[in-house]
């Protein structure tokens, strides 16, 4: 899963800088390890934010990701969790700031839970299209108590889908518009469902609504499956 995020954050990120010039400094770096430290890069002025991404999984190591930010994808700073099948369990987490290299902060995630918590989704994670093979019932764990099918586009990169249990933050953000995962913000459309425990076995229950509404996309930036 870290592999995917630095190359989301790179390809496109500094593709997006080329096309602007700006005056605020940032610390920028990725590395897929505990720390990371880089060189200053001067971010478009008025538009963007100094900023931390940190990525936890349980099938890989920690990933850090030290760029320029949109002011509107800082709003998305997680924690967010997702459990994704067998691309394992993966919690993100976004600080911004907006001084001279002010991003040298890293924001705290909590331990991720591997304690199931009596509810199932249907899971898998795609890149570069827009549907995924390979969909395996996900046990949930700790407060992932939604179930997400989402397909759409990375701002920084392909076409994604995303099936699997996620935690409240992250359908609250699905709503407000995109989804914060493995350190890269997503736009697209799906569903977002709570769903509660089964007692006594393995499985889930819709509650009484389903929070199922289309995503709408910054046309600058992104392109969604119509």
């Amino acid at each position: 899963m870290h592999v995917f995020a630095l190359c989301w954050f790179h390809a496109g990120m500094l593709l997006f800088l080329t096309r602007k010039g700006g005056c605020l400094p940032c610390v920028s770096c990725s590395a897929a390890e505990d720390s990371c430290s880089g060189s200053k890069l001067i971010c478009p002025g008025g538009l963007i934010k100094c900023g931390t991404a940190q990525t936890v999984n349980t099938t890989g190591p920690r990933t850090i990701h030290k760029f320029c930010f949109l002011p509107s994808d800082c709003i998305y700073k997680g924690p967010s969790t997702f459990n994704v099948g067998k691309s394992g369990i993966v919690s993100s987490r976004l600080f911004c700031c907006n001084e001279d290299e002010c991003n040298h902060y890293f924001p705290d995630i909590p331990p991720i839970s591997t304690t199931f918590n009596g509810i199932t989704c249907p899971a898998c994670f795609g890149l570069e299209n827009y549907t995924c093979n390979e969909e395996v019932i996900a046990n949930c764990t700790g407060d992932q108590d939604y179930c997400l099918d989402m397909s759409g586009t990375a701002r920084t990169g392909p076409p994604v889908a995303i099936k699997g249990c996620v935690n409240k933050v992250v359908c609250d953000d699905f709503k407000k518009g995109m989804v914060f995962f493995a350190g890269v913000h997503v736009h697209g459309v799906g569903t977002c469902l709570p769903m509660k425990a089964i007692s006594g076995k393995a499985g889930y229950t819709p509650e009484l609504f389903a929070l199922s509404l289309p995503v709408l996309a910054c046309l600058l930036h992104v392109k969604i499956l119509p």
